[in-house]
């Protein structure tokens, strides 16, 4: 951002807020910036704050329970001062409790956000690779190319991803089933990692990926995206513009675009044949938003065509004995982009409209409806020229609807409340050749929360409950060709309790304890086959019952040292009854499609508990240092064992040197990167096809600067991944028993971004 458009919308409004009669400040006073989207409101002394306002002339209203709104026209040619005296009887204010700002939502719960500059770094990469920035979250991959976010060793349907206020309904019922998301059109990633079932519902068992968009800064901005990688020779090339549409400011758009390509990826020592990637994105966003009310329309489309290592599909049990033995696959071809059968191939479709509504008496309202479509093909390997006929074929239309009622004023005894619906139809397009792994089947589901918060001095409180009620009607056919129907209920409660002390403004405790419930998903329930892009069979449990979670997690931040040194340190513990895992099964299994190892979900009590650290020493001006610690152990209150795929533990250490402008060059730095990843000793014996693989160190390297031109700037980074080309096998790899991890990666990445306002000419 240059120098002046620093100057001409980065201005602040504050003052304070009176009441006639006694001068005594007024809390809770609303003040908005007339026919603009920006407002804020008044603290325990009266005190208010706006900021990021635009060089212009407004009218500044102040509103407040029993007194009539006040507006005053100002002039922002600079910082400004603004102070309102209302017309405010003393009386009329005994039953408000005293609250010194208004309060977030998840407050007990800490809340991590992804920076710019660390999404700039991961671009490029999937959303499960970029939420790795942040501690106590992992991956569970299948290959190089899917990766499934794990939070504190939960993933799978106990983890939601919230895309631009929308529950993410794909199919992710599969640990391999990645969000069908383009990291390029999201503006903010955020993570919770304690349960926010209260709100969220039961997906939220294990934790929410919050994906949102911002407000423009410009009439007109964008940014264009250029990257090249050496390892699968591919690269990526994304375009977004984004700015406001009218002079008021009212109406405000964003349109993005993302191609992917690259051919098969490479191991340190051989090529991993059929892993190339294909993909085209498209993201559209428009909203008109006052103060008082907002209108949002969305639409989105994921497409990509995603290869599977061809050489985890063996044809007899032999040779599946031999390749979970060698130290290379069987498999191994020169180079291509051709993305060939096993492959899958997705499209994700989103329309979303929300509304919002300020009260006149205090309060806002919020109502949204959201579809999805979700197409996913896979295609197996086929004889007779029937590869590109898909051995899986499957639609899923998904219709929610929201209703929250959020209270702004301290007259209210509940802060929140809200209601939502949920209907699917899942549906498998006929002609596959092949019974399906999947039942058709129509979910609805219903759910009702309320969140209370409160504050005292140095104290913060929340409370919250939910109740939530699913039914499935499955339409199942059997292996000999009979139909039949299943139904299942759930009836589900989740309650939360929470606090936030803050000790001085350096030292502060968050602690949540939140009990939770999940039901099995269609897919632990009645899953039955070949799963084809996991390269296995896996089997579900018709039995299975609704999980039951107990999390209590306690986040200590400290700024110390003249604000030198930042640390975090976040211990958790979850106990969960009825625990449903994937666990594989001793034997392999024979079939017409080949040969395959064998998982079967079961359900046990488990209690899985941990820490994460992470640690900030900004050393002098230009060198800062960081260090990541997750740790964490699951065990099996059944069998007195260990759990299945778990996240070992893991340590990331970084240090930076950065400097200031040189001949017009800015944000030089130089990164040095070092992942420790342990052997995961803590594992059931007997159990796995293979034991653990070995512990391995990553060495990466980050560099980049800023190129300022009045109104653009172009920023060039440069990294390289697995510098010394380590051969290594991750754990939490589905395809760890075929192949090695990817090795070394050189990236180049341009990111050009401009701004332009006609009316001031320059930002």
């Amino acid at each position: 951002m240059s120098a002046q458009e620093k100057q001409t919308c980065s201005y602040t409004i504050s003052g304070k807020v009176f009441d006639e009669h006694d001068k005594e400040p007024l809390l809770y006073a609303e003040i908005y910036i007339k026919d603009l989207n920006k407002g804020a409101i008044s603290d325990s002394v009266g005190k208010y704050k706006i900021e990021n306002v635009c060089e212009g002339n407004y009218v500044l209203v102040c509103m407040h329970i029993g007194c009539d709104p006040v507006e005053k026209k100002i002039s922002v040619p600079k910082n400004l001062k603004v102070n309102f005296v209302l017309e405010h009887h003393t009386e009329e204010l005994s039953n408000i409790e005293v609250n010194a700002k208004r309060l977030e939502e998840e407050l007990s719960q800490q809340k991590n956000t992804i920076t710019e500059n660390d999404r700039d770094k991961n671009s490029g990469k999937n959303l499960g690779d970029v939420l790795k920035e942040i501690s106590g979250i992992t991956t569970l991959n299948t290959g190089n190319t899917i990766a499934k976010p794990v939070i504190h060793g939960l993933y799978g349907n106990r983890i939601l991803t919230m895309n631009n206020g929308v529950r993410q309904e794909d199919q992710q019922w599969a640990n391999e089933h990645a969000p069908n998301i383009d990291p390029f059109a999201i503006d903010k990633i955020s993570v919770v990692k304690g349960s926010a079932a209260v709100q969220y519902g039961s997906d939220a068992l294990g934790g929410v990926i919050l994906l949102e968009q911002e407000e423009p800064n410009a009439k007109i901005e964008g940014n264009i995206y250029a990257i090249g990688n050496s390892n699968g020779k591919g690269g990526v090339l994304s375009a977004n513009l984004r700015g406001f549409a009218d002079k008021k400011n009212q109406w405000n758009y964003k349109v993005n675009g993302t191609i992917k390509r690259s051919g098969d990826l490479n191991a340190p020592n051989y090529n991993l044949s059929n892993t190339g990637v294909a993909e085209k994105n498209i993201f559209t966003y428009l909203q008109y938003k006052t103060w008082k009310r907002g209108l949002t329309l969305h639409y989105s489309l994921f497409n990509t065509n995603i290869g599977i290592l061809r050489a985890t599909h063996i044809g007899n049990t032999t040779d599946l004995a031999n390749a979970l033995e060698s130290s290379e696959p069987y498999y191994i071809k020169d180079f291509t982009y051709n993305i060939e059968s096993p492959r899958q191939s997705i499209m994700h479709q989103i329309l979303k409209a929300e509304y919002f509504q300020r009260l006149k008496k205090g309060g806002k309202i919020t109502f949204q409806y959201a579809a999805q479509l979700n197409a996913r093909k896979e295609f197996d390997m086929r004889r007779g020229g029937r590869s590109n006929i898909p051995a899986l074929d499957l639609n899923l239309q998904t219709h929610t609807a929201d209703f929250t009622f959020q209270n702004t004023t301290p007259r209210k005894l509940n802060n929140k409340v809200g209601v939502s619906a949920l209907y699917q139809k899942n549906y498998n397009v006929p002609g596959t050749g092949f019974r399906p792994i999947l039942p058709n089947y129509d979910a609805y589901s219903a759910g009702a929360f309320i969140l209370e918060r409160y504050k005292k001095n140095k104290w913060e409180f929340e409370a919250g409950a939910r109740y939530d009620f699913k039914f499935i009607n499955a339409q199942i056919n059997s292996r000999n060709n009979e139909s039949s129907n299943e139904t299942f209920s759930f009836h589900n409660v989740a309650v939360s309790l929470g606090s936030i002390y803050s000790i001085n403004e350096n030292v502060t405790l968050r602690s949540n304890i939140g009990s939770a419930f999940r039901p099995p998903n269609i897919y632990e329930l009645l899953s039955d086959g070949v799963h084809q892009s996991a390269a296995s069979i896996e089997e579900g449990n018709i039995n299975l019952k609704s999980e039951q979670s107990l999390k209590w997690i306690t986040t200590l931040s400290v700024t110390t040292f003249q604000k030198k040194i930042q640390i975090e340190v976040s211990p958790y513990v979850n106990a969960i009854k009825n625990y449903i895992l994937l666990q594989p099964e001793q034997q392999a299994r024979l079939t017409i499609r080949g040969a395959f190892p064998v998982f079967a979900y079961k359900q046990t009590n488990a209690v899985i508990s941990g820490s994460d650290f992470d640690l900030k020493y900004n050393i002098i001006k230009q060198i800062a240092f960081t260090q990541r610690t997750s740790f964490l152990y699951g065990r099996d209150l059944s069998t007195k064992d260990d759990l299945i795929f778990m996240p070992p533990v893991q340590f990331n250490n970084s240090i930076t040197f950065q400097s200031g402008t040189i001949k017009n060059v800015e944000n030089i730095y130089l990164t040095l990167n070092y992942v420790s990843v342990l052997m995961q000793y803590w594992y059931p014996q007997g159990i796995d096809f293979t034991a653990p693989p070995k512990g391995y160190g990553l060495f990466n390297i980050y560099t980049g600067i800023d190129l300022p031109f009045k109104t653009q700037r172009l920023s060039l980074i440069f990294q390289v991944d697995n510098v010394f080309n380590v051969v290594f096998r991750d754990y939490l790899n589905r395809f760890r028993y075929y192949a090695d991890n990817m090795g070394r990666n050189f990236s180049l990445k341009i990111k050009y971004h401009f701004s332009h306002n006609p009316k001031n000419k320059t930002l």
